[in-house]
């Protein structure tokens, strides 16, 4: 049985390249999800790769929006966990691991 692996990284190209690396690696064994931010999915052709957008807000550039910033990273805490449940995720990689 394939294993579920999500790949969890960050929005610029020096994190989104090196996943997209190690996801056409993996592909051939087991099921690869990728996640990043809104600025991640300008390096990802969407038709070729699985990607879940977790587009988390700066918090400290307005502290009057402050509150609401950390709601809506609370709420993706809880997207967060209804998306390893629902994919059923295995194993969780961040791009700067080296063994695989």
């Amino acid at each position: 049985m394939k294993k579920n692996i999500l790949i969890a990284a960050g929005g610029t190209g020096g994190h989104m390249m090196p996943a997209l690396g190690i996801y056409d690696h993996l592909k051939k064994k087991s099921n690869i999800f990728i996640s990043s931010d809104l600025r991640g999915s300008r390096y990802i052709d969407i038709k070729k790769y699985k990607i879940t957008i977790l587009n988390t807000p700066r918090i400290l550039n307005n502290l009057l929006l402050f509150p609401i910033r950390m709601l809506i990273i609370f709420f993706l805490i809880i997207k967060s966990i209804i998306l390893l449940k629902k994919k059923k995720i295995n194993i969780i990689k961040k791009k700067n691991i080296k063994k695989l």
